[in-house]
């Protein structure tokens, strides 16, 4: 360790062996972690190194020894840590030099703070310790030697070791992969042989099936029957399968549903603008009198107590129809956003109920179809082939309901039709001249529905 006086400045120089780049780089890193730093600058040859090229050299494997400068100006204060290659002793070749630089004027760091500083790197770097009798580079360079030598073995052991370990670690993960990829293979193959038998089971039973479909439509025109009426089932199947409403009528209802509920959100917004703004003139309002009130009485107490008494709590004062009104249109404003809330839930409740309705009709039309065939079917067995003849009551339930809405489509009966009718009419009279049926608007709408 030498000592160096210039100026304002007294050095503390520390001769080290060789330093690699990467630990020079730590190193400055440690001591801007822990005292922080205004300036950093790191130099190859008089070149200034940035981000990207610190973490290049950082990165390389082997021990690089390029820069030339390293320089730290320790924040808050004025001491200077430097990195040369060239030390003032012994031989540039194997030996660094760390300098500290402490101000003696202004900004003097503590003597704590300079021995924090050689601390930290001390724990990088072995400095020469007390049995080196002076500050010559014989001195030096003996207890440098064996540290670098000590440090050397060192680091060939760890790179072997590591060789070695990822060696190994590559060796499993290569035998690791082919585990499980000979595993998946496997699978794979176990998997395609599964779906190959059951493609094979699957076209022997369709192939029994079609022998045995052909057995029962041994006769030609069973066969053409049965070819229409699954034609017709197909299609009713894609019809069931596909949108029952066009494009554009779909498209007019998203546009009047967006409609409501733009709407609706608007006249909710403005209604809640309009009651918030009469609640805060309300309460300026009184909050303004209260205080006229309070200045009234402590100029004059009988005069405040007589405009109390001629002004209620709870009333405000005059002008107040403008507040009304505000009041007025948030409750418009909401009638006018609870209307198209309204709406909107009949839109859909009606397109709804319009879609099942649907989808319905389809599928009773699909199920009479089937129905229809097997009646047929039936018939035509029993009265061709056995030669019996077919009931009429079984006829009659047989094909009964069959092509029908959901209605009743029979006869109704004048018992059924003046029940209805009573049903409907809130005021019904019967008497000598005749039956009086009154109607209401809604009563008159239902029933023109319902025929």
């Amino acid at each position: 360790m030498l000592y160096s006086a210039a100026g304002a400045f007294m050095s503390i120089e520390h001769i080290v062996g060789k330093i690699s780049d990467a630990t020079g780089i730590k190193l400055f890193d440690a001591i801007e972690q822990k005292f922080g730093v205004d300036s950093k600058s790191f130099r190859i040859a008089g070149i200034v190194l940035d981000d990207a090229d610190l973490q290049r050299i950082s990165d390389t494997p082997e021990p690089t020894y390029s820069i030339t400068e390293c320089k730290l100006h320790i924040a808050g204060s004025s001491v200077f840590v430097k990195l040369t290659r060239t030390p003032s002793h012994g031989s540039p070749a194997y030996f660094d030099q760390i300098t500290i630089e402490p101000s003696t004027n202004a900004n003097r760091p503590s003597a704590a703070a300079v021995l924090d500083i050689e601390d930290i790197i001390r724990s990088f770097v072995r400095l020469p310790g007390i049995d080196a009798k002076s500050p010559t580079a014989d001195s030096i360079q003996g207890v440098m030697e064996r540290e670098i030598g000590a440090l050397a073995d060192l680091h060939h052991k760890m790179m072997a070791d590591a060789h070695t370990l990822r060696e190994g670690y590559e060796r499993e993960a290569l035998e690791t992969r082919a585990a499980i990829d000979a595993e998946m293979q496997a699978e794979l193959t176990a998997l395609k042989q599964r779906e190959k038998e059951g493609l094979e089971q699957l076209a022997s039973e369709r192939a029994e099936l079609d022998d045995r479909l052909k057995e029962f439509d041994s006769s030609e025109h069973m066969r053409a029957r049965r070819k229409l009426r699954e034609d017709i089932s197909t299609q009713v199947q894609t019809f069931l399968k596909e949108p029952s409403v066009p494009r554009s009528s779909t498209s007019k209802l998203i546009g009047l549903i967006v409609l409501c509920i733009a709407g609706a959100g608007a006249a909710g917004i403005f209604a809640f603008e309009s009651f918030q703004a009469f609640v805060s003139q309300a309460s300026s309002t009184r909050m303004e009198l209260a205080n006229l009130l309070l200045q009234i009485r402590e100029t004059s107490p009988e005069a405040a107590d007589k405009l109390q008494q001629a002004v209620p709590a709870g009333e405000m004062p005059g002008s107040s129809y403008l507040l009304w009104l505000l009041a007025l249109r948030g409750v418009i404003l909401t009638v006018v956003s609870i209307g198209f809330v309204a709406y909107l839930i009949a839109l859909l409740r009606q397109s709804h109920d319009e879609d099942v309705r649907s989808h319905r009709e389809l599928q009773r039309y699909g199920m009479d179809i089937n129905r229809a065939s097997w009646v047929i079917e039936t018939a035509m067995e029993m009265t061709t082939k056995e030669g019996a003849t077919l009931p009429e009551k079984w006829v009659e339930g047989a094909c009964h309901g069959l092509f029908s809405s959901g209605a009743s489509d029979g006869n109704v009966t004048k018992l059924e039709a003046l029940g209805s009718l009573m049903g409907l009419a809130p005021d019904v009279s019967i008497g000598p001249d005749g039956t009086h049926v009154k109607f209401t608007g809604k009563a008159t709408k239902q029933a023109a529905k319902e025929s």
